[in-house]
């Protein structure tokens, strides 16, 4: 992980080799902002990119990227709705 700087107050969370999966930076109401990745190009990516089965890239991307975040500038994981594989565990 890698943090942006995105003024002189707050800095985002950035993952490392995911650059494709980022969609954009969103803020909340207290303009905080958060870079946004989509969930499911984070699987893709580990499927094709690292040859993971799909049941090994939702562990390793569970395991390793979603519970592994800092508190400050956290990003946070798009699931397309319109996508129904992305936080669905494989084989149900």
């Amino acid at each position: 992980m890698r943090y942006n700087d995105i003024d002189d107050e707050q800095q985002i969370v950035l993952l490392h080799d995911f650059d494709e999966a980022l969609t954009g930076i969103c803020m909340d109401v207290n303009h905080k902002n958060a870079a946004v990745y989509s969930t499911q190009k984070i699987l893709d990516i580990l499927v094709w990119r690292d040859r993971m089965d799909p049941v090994e890239a939702f562990e390793y991307f569970n395991f390793n990227i979603f519970t592994h975040l800092s508190s400050v500038g956290n990003p946070v994981f798009l699931k397309d709705l319109r996508d129904e594989e992305a936080f669905s565990t494989p084989n149900e």
